[in-house]
């Protein structure tokens, strides 16, 4: 249903039922914060992969 109401949106087609646009505004709202935990989530991921490649090759030599 989510998948709809931004479909919608970035189509600019009318929503033909009033809810659809309640349920829009909260995705819209939403998105932000799923993509901020994505992108933080995304480094965080890159810093371990990282630390663990340098704590790894470290290691594995002796």
């Amino acid at each position: 249903m989510h998948e709809f109401c931004i479909q919608a949106h970035f189509s600019e087609i009318e929503l033909p039922i009033s809810d659809y646009v309640t349920d829009l505004k909260s995705v819209l709202d939403q998105s932000m914060r799923i993509i901020q935990a994505m992108i933080v989530g995304g480094f965080e991921a890159q810093l371990l992969a990282c630390i663990f490649c340098k704590w790894s090759c470290r290691y594995s030599s002796k």
